[in-house]
């Protein structure tokens, strides 16, 4: 059983910020309780330069039911997704969390 997840201010959603986690384990907390997911890529796409669009893609054991959880990893906090299935091998799942943001002016060189 994957322990409870801290209470924490959520984190800020950006590409950046997720890289260095990937091949890390997330805890997920969802409807059907916790479990442990490892973060398997970070996806990036620019359709428009004033937008971040990305997703991240996540391994579990085992499948679950999409929908809204929290990720949480100690030194990034804890962030509200909505994860959906896209694919899996055996009895492992991938599962994605797509994300638009509006880049912050600094971001862009404004």
């Amino acid at each position: 059983r994957a322990p409870a997840v801290p209470p924490s201010a959520p984190a800020e959603p950006a590409a950046d910020r997720f890289k260095r986690y990937v091949g890390r384990e997330f805890l997920l907390r969802g409807a059907d309780g916790r479990r442990r997911v490892v973060l398997a890529d970070v996806a990036e796409c620019t359709a428009d330069p004033r937008l971040e669009q990305f997703s991240l893609l996540f391994v579990a054991d085992e499948p679950f039911a999409d929908g809204f959880c929290e990720i949480f990893l100690a030194d990034l906090g804890r962030v509200e997704v909505f994860l959906a299935a896209v694919g899996g091998r055996g009895s492992a799942a991938t599962y994605e969390a797509c994300f638009t943001r509006f880049r912050d002016r600094a971001d862009d060189g404004r």
